[in-house]
């Protein structure tokens, strides 16, 4: 089958990206390892960005909007886009320039369950008996718990939800402290509609959910407020810009 023949079954977003990587057949799809799929369907984003800032304006004084307060990033895939967090920085940094920013980012990397238990149990509960934790970023949830080559054990997973969720409440309870997981999305072939990852097990645990989009082929991205106890569900836009995220103003 030719790649031109997708494009009635599949998202734009995805059939497009597939035409850029110049494949001429699903055959040639199939041929791929993971990590080429990956890249070729992956989306051009910079909503990692939004995690970022969030992990620095934390750090503001109050007057600021912040908490004076530390954050924790914990990566399960992509490395820390360090590079990046240097140029936030240094915008930032004019708005509060006597604290050091990158010094209370406390980065950690997990690849499975087991590491992300052990880091959550162990390692942050001794870093929160020392030090003023505002915020923990867990970058993706899906990476520790998604798998491509096991077979799927759901009873054990949903347990394993369980046990992480927990412990993010006691922190967020006891504490104070804001959790932020963010989570991939599947598109349904059948519906069209694009669904978070991990299923019901998961969202049962989640107070709630926002959604990060950006139309194919526009700078501008879309901030949307799924459901929340607090807030209504609304939207706005914003760009992405060198100093960071900068709303557009309808």
């Amino acid at each position: 089958m030719d790649i031109e023949e997708l494009e009635n079954k599949l998202p734009p977003h995805i059939y497009q990206k597939l035409i850029n990587s110049k494949l001429d057949s699903t055959k040639s799809i199939l041929l791929k390892n993971k990590s080429e799929i990956k890249e070729i369907t992956k989306l051009a984003s910079k909503d990692v960005e939004f995690l970022l800032e969030l992990a620095l304006r934390v750090q503001l004084p109050r007057i600021y909007g912040g908490l004076e307060k530390g954050a924790v990033y914990i990566c399960t895939e992509d490395p820390f886009p360090s590079k990046r967090l240097k140029q936030l920085t240094k915008s930032i940094a004019s708005i509060s320039p006597e604290l050091n920013f990158e010094d209370n980012i406390f980065v950690e990397h997990v690849i499975d369950f087991e590491q992300l238990r052990f880091c959550l149990y162990v390692k942050l509960q001794k870093l929160i008996c020392n030090v003023d934790i505002g915020i923990i970023i867990i970058d993706s949830i899906t990476g520790v718990f998604r798998s491509f080559n096991e077979d799927r054990n759901y009873q054990s997973r949903s347990e394993d939800f369980q046990t992480i969720a927990r412990k993010l409440y006691e922190y967020s309870g006891e504490h104070k402290i804001a959790i932020i997981c963010t989570n991939q999305v599947s598109d349904n072939l059948e519906t069209g509609e694009v669904n978070p990852c991990l299923g019901l097990a998961w969202s049962n645990w989640v107070t709630s959910r926002f959604c990060i989009s950006r139309s194919f082929n526009r700078l501008t991205r879309t901030f949307k407020v799924i459901f929340a106890p607090h807030l209504p569900c609304c939207s706005c836009n914003f760009l992405i810009r060198e100093n960071g995220a900068d709303r557009l103003i309808d």
